[in-house]
């Protein structure tokens, strides 16, 4: 006797989460309306940006030297020079991040002040996270909290001092991110189903 159940064609597709088209949002549109477009919380959220690049800006000229980013850069001039991590060079850190800087550092030279330029390479990195936040906020909510996201993450101290300083953390959380928009905001194609483990892999080889 054959089974009863829904035909093939009725049989649930997979796809990559699409959250953003059931979004709490869809249920609060009414309530946010006009609110979060004041003149005032428009130059609320401006005043953040500012103060956020200011901030950023002040501590990577004059913040302390934390004692893990002259270790990060002696890994990146070993490579300049040409020596085996983990063979001939002792390292607690995934390869990825050293290899990729590695260049950057050839051009900068040793100089005292070299840990000031490695932290102005960082700069991209966390542009990237906030890019990714940006992206994550506007899909599962609204452009509005996308951009309130991204001002209180910038300003929230642990990732302002981290996101300033030459360390490994960077590449990874942005990595991290990114693995989190893929996820949250793909479908499941074949460049989705190629992408996601790949971040997933760069983000293990970045830590």
């Amino acid at each position: 006797m054959p089974r009863r159940g829904r035909s093939p064609s009725n049989r649930m597709k997979f796809r990559c989460p699409e959250i953003g088209n059931q979004s709490p949002s869809s249920h609060l549109s009414g309530a946010r309306g006009d609110a979060s477009k004041t003149p005032l919380l428009r130059a609320l959220l401006a005043l953040f940006f500012v103060v956020g690049v200011a901030l950023h800006a002040t501590y990577i000229l004059h913040h302390r030297v934390n004692t893990d980013e002259p270790q990060h850069l002696h890994v990146a001039w070993e490579r300049v020079q040409g020596l085996i991590l983990y063979r001939v060079v002792f390292e607690n850190q995934s390869p990825l991040f050293s290899l990729l800087i590695a260049p950057l550092i050839r051009i900068i030279g040793e100089r005292p002040d070299i840990v000031l330029f490695a932290r102005l390479a960082m700069v991209p990195f966390a542009l990237f996270t906030l890019v990714m936040t940006w992206a994550i906020g506007r899909r599962l909510y609204s452009g509005n909290a996308a951009l309130w996201a991204v001002a209180l993450a910038a300003l929230t101290p642990d990732f302002m001092l981290g996101s300033i300083e030459y360390r490994t953390d960077q590449l990874w959380t942005g990595l991290w991110m990114a693995t989190m928009a893929v996820l949250l905001l793909g479908r499941a194609t074949r460049a989705c189903s190629f992408t996601r483990p790949a971040l997933w892999r760069a983000r293990r080889l970045s830590a």
